[in-house]
């Protein structure tokens, strides 16, 4: 078992949010990685919405951008 820390931006609602939360979580039920809310850890996940979706490949170490881009 793997645990993900992650972020949400606050650059998002509270309907994305639900929406992000909502889908890591279905990919942890399917998967072996939990993403789970950050609380201390120093390498964590950050989820951003910088007007596309991407992200740096495998861990980078540290704060970790991942952009989601809002749907429409």
């Amino acid at each position: 078992l793997v645990k993900v820390p992650y972020v949400i931006s606050k650059d998002f609602n509270f309907y994305e949010k639900q929406v992000i939360q909502g889908a890591a979580n279905a990919f942890g039920r399917s998967t072996c990685i939990r993403y789970v809310p950050r609380t201390n850890e120093r390498d964590y996940i950050y989820i951003v919405n910088k007007g596309g979706c991407y992200s740096s490949l495998g861990r980078v170490g540290g704060v970790q951008e991942l952009s989601l881009n809002r749907a429409g």
